[in-house]
């Protein structure tokens, strides 16, 4: 039975790494989950290395032979966080210029930035700020 346990933690100026070892006590790898800061999600963590120990657990479930490529099919709720994630991950970056002096921040583009976030955005995204 595979298992997985955090090994490292590594954080610069945009982005946090976790360093996630898998092990089913003969063979073992690492993998990273990077995230950018200021929109860290523990529980994003958590559901992508539970969905790894799943595949993990259930590799016998493949069979053998040839592995197509499958697009994944992706919901328009899944499409629509995907897009409000992007954007406001953009803006904050945005709004560090603008703290740096870099941008006054009334500027077009930064002003149809923050109307596009504060209109992609819908109160069942507050956990993943």
């Amino acid at each position: 039975m595979w298992k997985a346990e955090l090994k490292d933690k590594m954080e610069n100026n945009s982005s946090i790494t976790f360093v996630v070892e898998f092990s089913d006590g003969t063979n073992s790898f690492e993998k990273k989950y990077v995230q950018v800061v200021g929109s860290v999600s523990v529980n994003r963590i958590k559901q992508e290395v539970a969905n790894s120990l799943a595949d993990l657990n259930n590799i016998k479930d493949i069979a053998l032979g040839e592995i197509k490529d499958a697009p994944l099919e992706q919901t328009q709720e899944q499409a629509d966080i995907a897009t409000f994630s992007e954007s406001y991950r953009q803006l904050q970056g945005v709004q560090r210029a603008i703290d740096l002096g870099l941008f006054v921040g009334n500027e077009k583009q930064i002003t149809d930035l923050r109307a596009k976030v504060k209109a992609d955005f819908k109160p069942a995204y507050i956990n993943r700020l």
